[in-house]
């Protein structure tokens, strides 16, 4: 029985067998070597090797060319360039107002009062203690005195420098109806077709001054308009009209109240300028020609909120 099983096995081997696919076919050696965990990955790296060798480098990919990028909007309304806005004030027959600053009154008063005492304060002062000061008190006393009428007279040019140079209005004036007044040479067009006529408000003693620059010659620190506290004009007359309305109401309802709620009114009005006059706050710095003036930012007008002054002057130091 043995031999007729191997003469069986051998009738088999003999057999024509059919071809197997190709795919099926696999080197032994990749069989033999992946069956331990250290000695697969060292086959895989000895494979890997030649195929990463052949792998041909890439291109570097050509850039791209870059997209124009356009600016940023300035402000909710598209402005013309400053020359085109330069064109369009000079074809116009009468100036535009561009700036007009609010009253000043109670401002002024508090200012010119503290002004006063205080110089006044320094003047007694000075005559009583040092000029003709008494016999029996040591000269420490009048050295004393005498800084004490240094201080307060420095507060008092303080309260009183501080409401000088106050704009009160700007105006944009074609420059060839300045040439036909006799404000300005014949040759003043070439520098540009239009000028700034700033007006100073006037103090004790002193009359109102006229300046007429142009628009490059004019410095702010920084813009006028500031968007995070724009309201569109119809929003804003709507908003008033729309106060005006309940306040007319409420007044129609309580007509007993209105004197003392109207002299609340003026009493406000009066201690916001008070504390303006102390505080100096709500100006600008404005150096027109080399010479430095104040303008009301909180309280005053200005044309579009005042994109349009930001537009013509230079904005930020020179």
């Amino acid at each position: 029985m043995a031999a007729f099983s191997r003469g069986l096995g051998l009738r088999l081997s003999l057999l024509p067998r059919a071809p197997l696919p190709s795919r099926s076919v696999q080197p032994l050696t990749n069989r033999l070597f992946t069956t331990l965990q250290p000695l697969r990955y060292a086959t895989r790296n000895n494979f890997a090797k030649p195929a990463a060798a052949a792998k041909p480098t890439p291109k570097a990919p050509s850039p791209l060319p870059s997209k124009p990028t356009s600016p940023p909007p300035n402000g909710p309304s598209t402005a013309p360039t400053t020359y085109a806005l330069l064109l369009q004030l000079a074809k116009k027959q009468s100036p535009t107002l561009l700036y007009e600053s609010s009253s000043h009154f109670w401002m002024k008063l508090s200012a010119w009062g503290a002004a006063l005492m205080f110089y006044g304060y320094a003047g007694v002062n000075f005559y009583l203690m040092i000029y003709d000061p008494p016999a029996d008190i040591s000269p420490l006393v009048s050295y004393a005195f005498g800084f004490i009428c240094l201080a307060t007279a420095a507060f008092g040019s303080y309260f009183f420098v501080g409401v000088n140079n106050i704009i009160r209005s700007v105006r944009a004036v074609p420059t060839t109806t300045l040439v036909a007044g006799g404000k300005l040479p014949a040759d003043a067009a070439r520098a540009s077709p239009v000028h700034l006529e700033i007006k100073v408000k006037k103090l004790v003693g002193r009359a109102p001054r006229t300046l007429i620059v142009p628009p490059n010659k004019v410095t702010i620190p920084y813009r006028v308009f500031q968007p995070q506290r724009y309201i569109s004009p119809v929003a804003d007359q709507r908003k008033k009209a729309a106060a005006a309305k309940r306040e007319w109401e409420y007044d129609q309802k309580h007509l007993m109240t209105v004197p003392f709620r109207h002299a609340g009114k003026g009493m406000k009005a009066a201690w916001y300028g008070v504390t303006r006059a102390l505080t100096k706050t709500g100006f600008m710095t404005v150096e027109v020609d080399g010479e430095k003036l104040k303008l009301d930012v909180h309280s005053g007008w200005a044309l579009e909120d005042g994109r349009v002054v930001d537009r013509l002057v230079n904005v930020g130091s020179k």
